[in-house]
């Protein structure tokens, strides 16, 4: 019977071909030129109204900011929607990271692949969608309302 390090052995004696290094770095370079910039309002979103809350309490801060300091609502919302229009394939590290989030599709964090970034895309557009609604809802109650 093989020992466990065996294969681990084996894959670390692996040596790459110079094709194949420049084959793997090309495609590093590929991926870091056409990722989607991540606006950093979208971290200090979720820093500010996510980390240590759930999502009734996170929808309470909302509220009141919306109520309180719409123009940074505004600014909030767009900046979801920059993220929505092309998320990262990394949101839901970002989610979790920056954000403590955890939607009801991934309690454990146990998605991997495409279904963990669509759970996650879904349930910011979701939040994008409801906490849009709470920001109109506070805009129709001033006499000039700002556009979202």
């Amino acid at each position: 019977m093989a020992s466990e390090n065996s294969n681990a052995e084996n894959y670390n004696n692996t040596e790459f071909t110079t094709e194949e290094k420049n084959e793997l770095i090309a495609d590093l370079v590929e991926r870091a030129a056409t990722a989607p910039v991540l606006p950093d309002c979208f971290i200090e979103w979720l820093r500010h109204y996510w980390l240590d809350h759930n999502e009734g309490e996170a929808t309470e801060r909302w509220k009141y900011t919306c109520e309180h300091h719409w123009w940074t609502a505004v600014e909030y919302i767009r900046c979801i929607e920059t993220v929505l229009v092309d998320p990262p394939d990394n949101i839901a590290d970002l989610m979790r990271k920056h954000g403590w989030i955890t939607p009801p599709g991934d309690l454990y964090g146990k998605l991997r692949g495409p279904k963990r970034k669509n759970t996650y895309t879904t349930y910011l557009k979701k939040i994008f969608e409801e906490w849009s609604l709470i920001l109109e809802s506070e805009s129709a109650k001033r006499k000039n309302p700002p556009r979202s």
